[in-house]
Formats: C-alpha cells, sequence, structure tokens
C-alpha cells in the first residue's frame, strides 16, 4: 500500500513540475506572436475553459 502511494505522489510531482514549466512557456510564445496581453490572457482564458470541462467528466463516476 504505502509504494502504491509514493508512486501517485510521484506521477502527481511530476506532472505539477511538467505544468508548471509549460505554462510560463506557452504564455510567453502567445505573447511574444501576438505582442498583447489581452489577448494572450484570452488564449489562457480559452485554454483553461476547455481543460475543466475535460476534468470534470473524468471525476465523474460511471454508471455500471
Amino acid at each position: 500500500m504505502g509504494n502504491k502511494v509514493g508512486l501517485v505522489l510521484g506521477v502527481y510531482n511530476l506532472a505539477n513540475f511538467i505544468g508548471m514549466a509549460l505554462g510560463p512557456v506557452i504564455s510567453s510564445k502567445i505573447l511574444d506572436s501576438t505582442h498583447s496581453y489581452g489577448l494572450a490572457f484570452l488564449f489562457s482564458l480559452i485554454l483553461v475553459g476547455l481543460i475543466f470541462p475535460l476534468l470534470f467528466r473524468l471525476t465523474i463516476p460511471k454508471n455500471q
């Protein structure tokens, strides 16, 4: 049981690390290509708006 918890925490930390690295990279690329803070913020909102329904769908238990 302890090994599974350690594995899950390791995968969680890896995903968190990658997400914290990719977020600034993507936003800086958008900002560099558009030269507009408002447009970069709008793209970020659209990405977050697309991700949250996906996460919500993954957390709903399936009826079997």
